[in-house]
């Protein structure tokens, strides 16, 4: 059962904040075939439930967590989100008994933070510094950033955060969890710049992944694609059809068999110039436009082939993730 709490609460003592929220704060270690990632989670239930960023365990063979207490659970997979960057774990023990009795983070509302309200990241910075508090302020709300590839609407604050601190909790004065760190700017001209999760974007797809170990209804295309930018000899029907004499757009390099884009007809080759007549000029582009689809939907992608225009009807598969 995840708690929940309305609005902003009675804000407390910085203090009081984090003797609220570290116990449920814990240290995500995955092991890889070749050595160890670390980062941070944030308990969901009692019974051992955990949410923590699909990076932070990607790749893994088995993982671990560690409470505040000193606490040492195994902790098994039970679905993720690469998309949203999102995963659900749950701890247990050695013979495989759920969790009982840990500390719960409470929920707050992320639709009700203003620019400015101050927020509390606790997390694991750079693997090592268990239980670290850092404050700051929200700095943008809404903010429209592309994380390794995949466009996402984040929450902007300043608490400084670190590699290790992803899937740590971002709190609010009342010490209800309204994020979920995920990246910070990596520029060395960047300073005070972390992003996170919205947790009102995080409910639904917890409830998903708990249930059903994946994000069901999300449209899928099926095609690997990279970046290519074409220079038209002369003047073209295409580049007519977008304005200018150049153009950037996506080039498919694979095709998945049996997916929606097979049976559309696209193939390897191909470049996909628009959805629904909304130029797509890169790989952000195309993944953002699918994304406001659901399974089932369709919808009409203009490519071209030998250097012919043409419109493709897709009929969008499901995005189920690999075991």
């Amino acid at each position: 059962r995840l708690v929940y709490a309305d609005g902003h609460g009675d804000a407390l003592a910085i203090q009081e904040i984090y003797r609220r929220v570290n116990p449920s704060t814990v240290t995500v270690v995955t092991e890889l075939p070749r050595g160890a990632s670390v980062g941070t989670g944030v308990i969901l239930t009692e019974d051992g439930y955990i949410i923590t960023n699909a990076h932070v365990i990607a790749g893994g063979t088995s993982c671990y967590v560690a409470l505040a207490d000193g606490s040492i659970f195994d902790a098994a997979l039970v679905g993720y989100d690469a998309e949203q960057d999102l995963a659900v774990i749950k701890a247990q023990d050695t013979d495989g008994r759920a969790a009982q009795g840990l500390p719960a983070a409470e929920f707050g509302d992320s639709d009700a933070l203003s620019v400015g309200d101050p927020v509390y990241a606790i997390g694991n910075p750079l693997g090592e510094l268990r239980g670290t508090s850092t404050g700051g302020m929200v700095s943008a709300l809404g903010r429209e950033v592309s994380v390794e590839g995949t466009m996402m609407t984040l929450i902007q604050h300043d608490a400084a955060v670190s590699p290790g601190s992803s899937g740590g909790g971002l709190f609010n004065s009342s010490g209800s969890l309204i994020g979920i760190v995920n990246a910070k700017a990596n520029s060395s001209e960047a300073e005070g710049i972390g992003f996170a999760i919205p947790v009102n974007s995080v409910k639904q797809i917890i409830s998903d992944l708990i249930e059903h170990g994946y994000v069901q209804g999300r449209a899928y295309l099926g095609v690997s694609t990279q970046n290519v930018t074409l220079m038209p000899q002369g003047t073209s029907h295409w580049g007519g059809f977008f304005g200018y004499s150049g153009m950037s757009c996506v080039l498919v390099t694979n095709v998945v068999s049996g997916s929606a884009a097979e049976a559309a007809g696209i193939r390897t080759g191909d470049l996909i110039l628009a959805v629904e007549g909304t130029e797509v000029s890169s790989t952000d582009d195309l993944s953002a436009l699918i994304n406001a689809y659901n399974a089932g939907d369709q919808a009409t992608l203009t490519i071209q082939r030998n250097g012919e225009q043409m419109e493709l009807s897709v009929t969008f598969g499901e995005s189920v993730p690999e075991k």
